[in-house]
């Protein structure tokens, strides 16, 4: 009859009578009152480490595991709060369902960023070839998802960021709840049309062609015969004391709400068309001129 370090199938008659295939130390495994299912990898008659699969009685899940709580593991289901961690040689991956960046339940996915649950509040990002930056994709309880990438600092050792510093200063694009994208940081959030934007963009944008469509009071009502044009004694009064010309914003409304392309352009777009219909009717009046001009020569003639 084989050994108990020789066994391959083994039932606990005791409590928690768990089962050990290729485990023949089961109910002398510190760990095995935790579990009840056990697959270890043997050479000969000693069992290797990492254990093939740990099935416990809560519903954890363990692949290719050293132990519960250790780091290098291939597949982890359920593991402490509820987490799910893949990793692979030269690289981790962690998807964590309850291991949040806020204590209020959250996910997160880290591409060379763990998150560490005995120091809560900060990831570690492992060097890769002296280079030690990673990025985060995590979502909050309200719904939000959010993308954040940290720079390299090109140390050889890992470097340790903060979820505070994830969650702001590294943030790159944030989707909110219903649908608005936010693309950068900072003063998008605090402008006063924020919440009316679908994309908010806290930078620059560069794009070969942007083609805005929607209801704007275009200026062709410039060109009615109704229209009346302000005489230029009133418009140069309006400049003295306003210092701009009307209908258009000041520097420092400009400054405290930014402008509305479409709107802007109609707006620009009807002072052209004024000028339009100002040269117009300086060059009859500049005609009359001459005529009147040519008249009075051929008299003198």
């Amino acid at each position: 009859m084989p050994g108990r370090a020789q066994a391959r199938v083994e039932l606990n008659p005791n409590p928690p009578y768990n089962v050990g295939v290729g485990a023949g130390y089961v109910s002398n495994s510190p760990n095995s009152p935790a579990y009840t299912l056990f697959l270890d990898n043997f050479s000969g008659s000693t069992p290797q480490y990492p254990s093939l699969l740990k099935i416990s009685r809560s519903g954890r899940a363990a692949f290719n595991r050293r132990d519960y709580g250790d780091p290098d593991c291939g597949l982890s289901v359920g593991l402490g709060m509820g987490s799910v961690a893949l990793d692979d040689l030269g690289g981790t991956f962690n998807a964590t369902l309850n291991n949040p960046l806020v204590p209020t339940g959250a996910a997160c996915i880290g591409l060379n960023a763990i998150r560490q649950a005995n120091f809560d509040g900060y990831f570690r990002l492992e060097p890769r070839a002296g280079a030690n930056g990673g990025a985060v994709v995590w979502a909050n309880n309200e719904g939000a998802l959010h993308f954040s990438t940290v720079p390299s600092s090109s140390g050889t050792y890992a470097n340790w960021v903060s979820s505070s510093a994830v969650a702001s200063t590294y943030s790159r694009l944030k989707i909110h709840p219903d649908g608005r994208v936010q693309i950068g940081r900072g003063p998008t959030t605090a402008s006063p049309h924020f919440a009316n934007y679908r994309l908010a963009v806290d930078g620059k944008l560069v794009a070969q062609s942007i083609h805005v469509v929607g209801p704007v009071d275009w200026a062709d009502f410039v060109f009615a015969p109704t229209y009346r044009l302000l005489p230029l004694p009133e418009l140069e009064r309006y400049l003295q004391q306003h210092r701009h010309l009307p209908g258009i914003p000041t520097a420092q409304e400009v400054e405290a709400q930014g402008v509305d392309l479409a709107a802007m352009q109609a707006k620009l777009l009807q002072q052209v068309e004024e000028l339009t219909l100002r040269v117009i009717e300086l060059d009859k009046q500049n005609q009359q001129l001459r005529s009147e001009v040519k008249a009075l020569t051929g008299q003198e003639r």
